[in-house]
């Protein structure tokens, strides 16, 4: 894995993959808010939001992606 140096522990690697994949789940969320999307797929993608940003841990991630979320 290149992105993780040889000196990190398992759990540094644990915490950025758990990262990667709130990062991911919000880029595919957001493509199902997209205009001309079926409404029980944008429905469900704005609950997943609000299930992702749920929690200021959460949020402050995010914002730290770019992402700006107004609650």
């Amino acid at each position: 894995m290149p992105w993780i140096s040889s000196t990190s522990s398992l759990m540094e690697a644990q915490e950025f993959g758990e990262m990667v994949e709130h990062v991911d789940e919000v880029d595919f969320t957001l493509n199902g808010l997209k205009s001309g999307q079926p409404v029980r797929i944008r429905r469900a993608s704005l609950l997943s939001l609000l299930s992702i940003s749920a929690t200021a841990p959460q949020r402050r991630l995010l914002r730290t992606h770019g992402y700006k979320l107004v609650l």
